[in-house]
């Protein structure tokens, strides 16, 4: 069986989020304080809160069942403080995106006050933190510790200096054609 995990591929997406809402908000807040758009477009930056939210409690799910895999296939514990460290923002980013979400739906609900807008904008701005600090220690956790080689294994390197004839065997001339030994 391949031990492929699944959480340091996943946990890109709500760490790509925690960018892409702030940004898509920005854009999204002078055209709404002039009017030029209707309140209800601030839907958007509600579904992508609620994205964001949904892919960083899967992605904690998925951490979760392959630090269970690889403590089976290795035998062995993981380094227990940089774990805490990187589950310990990966929860503060979770709940960052929690307090974003209720208030992009205040914002939404009460689209007549553009201050919740902007204050929703600065929440989902603060979940940037968060995001960059897991991202680094995940990968400080993948790539510092030698007992996450699981995630990178590298390729065994062939020897140049012994190369071996992998042909027939030579023939050795230890008798004449009739069977006399050679002299």
């Amino acid at each position: 069986m391949i031990f492929s995990p699944l959480h340091p591929f996943a946990s890109c997406f709500p760490i790509a989020l925690a960018v892409l809402v702030p940004l898509v908000m920005l854009i999204m807040l002078w055209p709404l304080k002039r009017e030029f758009w209707p309140g209800s477009v601030w839907v958007v930056a509600f579904l992508l809160q609620a994205l964001a939210l949904g892919a960083t409690y899967a992605t904690e799910k998925l951490a979760y069942e392959d630090a269970k895999q690889m403590e089976s296939i290795q035998n062995t514990a993981l380094p227990v403080d940089d774990v805490a460290e990187h589950v310990a923002w990966g929860t503060r980013l979770f709940w960052c995106y929690a307090g974003g979400l209720v208030l992009s739906f205040l914002a939404l609900m009460l689209s007549y006050v553009h201050g919740l807008r902007v204050v929703a904008f600065i929440g989902a701005l603060v979940a940037i933190v968060p995001a960059f600090m897991s991202a680094y220690t995940g990968a400080k956790l993948i790539f510092h510790n030698p007992s996450m080689r699981i995630y990178h294994e590298e390729p065994a390197k062939e020897k140049v200096d012994s190369v071996e004839y992998l042909g027939p065997a030579p023939v050795q001339p230890s008798t004449s054609v009739n069977n006399t030994p050679v002299q």
